[in-house]
């Protein structure tokens, strides 16, 4: 059934869906030896399609013009959306519990947009507020405080928030409630199975009332 006047979600999950199926965007050239070594997946051409592609995908849809990202890790992610949108300012928020000096080596895989990017050393769970931004992507510890934590953080933000990993039903889960909890009733949100991890992405117009 087509909808006669498609919301912004629903319009743009459509535009993400099309162009991630035929985006030849491919993140393994800068993938930092470290990642690779770790976890092999990170060099198929599965993992390229499903999350790298897609992550570009989304940031060249929705355009943002701000992006905090929580979880940078190898900033497969962040390299992914300064490549489909290099106006952006990108902020990314790790603990670096499970890497310590990972941020340094980010900094390095972003460094053609070294200007526009700022890294945060910080465990989310201590954070107050996120900067106010445009998009909010939630990839980092995938236990069910955080990521609950970190969703409705994330919604108070942001207008845009996709969560990662929710093909894992814990994280899943925790990012449902947290949407529950910041806004009882009605929220868009649309799920893509076929990102490789699987994702998220939650729309909001209005303030909660």
């Amino acid at each position: 059934m087509t909808l006669l006047f498609p919301s912004p979600l629903v319009q743009a999950a459509e535009q993400i869906r099309i162009l991630a199926s035929c985006c030849d965007y491919d993140h393994r050239p800068h993938l930092p030896a470290w990642d690779s070594e770790r976890d092999p997946r990170h060099l198929t051409d599965a993992f390229a399609r499903g999350y790298a592609a897609f992550k570009f995908a989304v940031a060249a849809v929705l355009q943002p013009g701000r992006i905090v990202e929580i979880g940078v890790w190898s900033a497969t992610a962040a390299r992914a959306f300064l490549s489909a949108w290099p106006e952006a300012h990108y902020i990314g928020i790790d603990s670096e519990s499970e890497r310590p000096g990972l941020l340094a080596e980010a900094r390095d895989v972003l460094a053609e947009w070294s200007a526009q990017v700022e890294l945060i050393q910080a465990d989310s769970l201590d954070l107050e507020v996120l900067p106010a931004c445009d998009l909010v992507h939630v990839d980092g510890c995938h236990d069910s405080g955080h990521a609950y934590r970190d969703t409705l953080l994330a919604l108070q933000a942001a207008p845009w928030v996709l969560v990662d990993d929710c093909r894992n039903n814990v994280v899943a889960a925790a990012a449902l409630a947290a949407a529950r909890d910041w806004r009882p009733g009605d929220l868009e949100y649309a799920y893509f199975e076929d990102t490789w991890t699987g994702s998220i992405l939650f729309h909001r117009e209005m303030e909660p009332r």
